[in-house]
């Protein structure tokens, strides 16, 4: 293979099947997914959509060559933008304003200082699930763009209607937990001994190690998504009833409309029930 070697990638394969309308995109049949390169032999990855290729694509000129001489030109949605900096939980959240206004685009303009690479690898997960929604005509990262309204700084209504859809519901237990590494262990081995043989723990592999260790829940089953919350959202779309704190994924059961409620306040709530006054 001729060219400069950069240690650390994936050099790119001749499996292309479909061309693209953008420089350094290309389709693989094989795998259902856009790929992006740069300098026609450093592979970036696998993408959902040709647009999202695109945009790896030119974070990846500059990270690997310092320069840009033909930038790929996104075409841009029409209709409203939204702006955020992709919080997740925020940004799942706000996204009932879009549904509530009809329909809109999200644009994810990054955090202070983030690289559009950067902010490419820690929104893939949530991308996937937003494309669902049909109020949502496009999800991307536009580091620069300019957006009509900025889901970070709305002030979001309290609505008793779900704005979050699944194509699949993946029911695996009546009761989905997870707990954010951090937020305490109060009311949660309550939580498991009641529901042990009845629910799943949702979560990365070091978030199951660490609650195991915290609650001696040593049997609890285990689903760990495949990196997408939109796996996350399926199988939650299948419980009755989600125990978990603030996180991406509670706000993930509030859009769908199960039951949500803190270990806490499922520690309150049976503490009132044991001993009403």
């Amino acid at each position: 293979m001729s060219g400069p070697k950069h240690p650390g990638v994936n050099y790119a394969s001749k499996d292309r099947v479909k061309t693209s309308r953008y420089v350094g995109v290309g389709y693989q049949k094989r795998t259902g997914k856009w790929c992006a390169w740069v300098g026609n032999i450093i592979q970036l990855g696998q993408f959902d959509t040709e647009v999202e290729a695109a945009q790896a694509r030119n974070a990846g000129q500059i990270k690997h060559f310092g320069w840009d001489p033909s930038p790929n030109i996104i075409e841009e949605y029409k209709g409203t933008k939204y702006g955020s900096v992709g919080n997740l939980e925020d940004l799942i959240r706000g996204i009932s304003h879009i549904r509530d206004n009809r329909e809109g685009s999200v644009y994810v303009r990054g955090r202070n200082g983030e690289s559009a690479a950067s902010a490419i690898g820690r929104m893939a997960k949530v991308f996937s699930l937003l494309r669902c929604q049909e109020y949502i005509k496009e999800a991307c990262i536009k580091m620069n763009a300019a957006f009509d309204v900025d889901l970070d700084s709305i002030a979001i209504p309290k609505t008793s209607l779900p704005w979050l859809t699944v194509p699949e519901v993946k029911p695996m237990a009546k009761v989905v937990i997870h707990r954010t590494i951090g937020s305490g262990t109060e009311g949660w081995k309550e939580v498991v001994e009641k529901y042990k043989d009845e629910c799943v723990y949702l979560g990365t592999k070091d978030d199951r190690q660490l609650f195991r260790a915290e609650t001696g829940a040593e049997q609890l089953p285990y689903h760990r998504y495949a990196d997408k919350l939109l796996d996350a959202a399926q199988v939650i779309a299948g419980c009755e009833l989600f125990i978990g704190d603030n996180s991406a994924y509670s706000a993930i059961a509030e859009g769908l409309g199960v039951k949500l409620v803190s270990p806490k306040q499922w520690l309150l709530a049976r503490e009132a029930e044991l001993h009403p006054e």
